[in-house]
């Protein structure tokens, strides 16, 4: 039998967050195929028992988890990297991953319109960008068709999958 593909995730890991919620219902749909490890964003300590290892931020200063990327990467070697955080700190993971050529998949909520598209110019070494929902990847998409592509650049796979419902919560009445 083949080994199970790693994925790498960072995102929120505290419980009550809603980015934790998300990483949750995400990865647990996930823990059955692939070996998971995540740095864990304002994890205190392994207060979680999930069907994957959490690896909390140690550094202080690393709120991110941008320099525990750094140090897990190597030991690692994941297949794949999955981020669930906003659009504006996606870049700080890219600048450690650039040049690994393993492919990056970014979870992003966005709400609202995009005023700003050059905003999106980091994120062109993302693989596949995802939304929650339609019209965030239609501003998305705009925004990468106003900022233009540089010669030699890309534009990230952009997709929607909206967020789960726990069926044991929500349940027609």
């Amino acid at each position: 039998m083949a080994p199970r593909k790693r994925i790498l995730a960072i995102g929120h890991a505290q419980d009550g967050s809603g980015f934790a919620r998300v990483m949750r219902g995400i990865l647990g749909g996930l823990a059955h195929t692939f070996e998971i490890h995540q740095i864990g964003l304002h994890a205190l300590g392994s207060e979680m028992e999930e069907r994957w290892t959490l690896h909390p931020c140690r550094i202080p200063y690393d709120c991110y988890g941008i320099e525990e990327l750094r140090l897990l990467l190597p030991k690692l070697k994941p297949d794949i990297v999955f981020v669930v955080q906003d659009l504006w700190i996606i870049p700080g993971y890219l600048t450690v991953l650039r040049g690994c050529n393993i492919p990056v998949v970014a979870y992003l909520p966005l709400d609202g319109r995009l005023t700003h598209p050059e905003i999106v110019e980091d994120l062109r070494e993302v693989d596949h960008l995802v939304t929650y929902v339609p019209s965030a990847c239609e501003q998305l998409r705009r925004a990468f068709e106003q900022s233009g592509t540089p010669e030699g650049g890309r534009t990230p796979r952009l997709h929607v999958i909206p967020h789960g419902v726990d069926v044991e919560h929500f349940y027609p009445v």
